[in-house]
């Protein structure tokens, strides 16, 4: 047992890379090879064309570059899928 954990705490932190693999397992690797044009897409919105769009705004309503490189990256992180 993990020293300094409840009993609780610690399934939580056992279950943890489960749920990772849960996810991971959940990735259909073969139906992104069917559809590269939209997967494609997909990339270059988010990785590109979005981040373009927020410096724009950025550069607009006069933010100092600072915040507007951490508004660019927090908008390239990718999210959860079920959040």
């Amino acid at each position: 047992m993990l020293q300094g954990c409840s009993r609780h705490n610690t399934s939580i932190a056992l279950a943890l890379p489960i749920v990772f693999l849960r996810v991971g397992a959940n990735i259909r690797v073969k139906a992104m090879r069917a559809s590269v044009l939209p997967t494609l897409l997909s990339i270059i919105g988010k990785m590109l064309l979005f981040p373009a769009v927020i410096a724009a705004t950025a550069m607009a309503i006069g933010l100092n570059s600072q915040v507007a490189m951490i508004a660019m990256i927090f908008e390239a992180v990718p999210t959860a899928a079920g959040a």
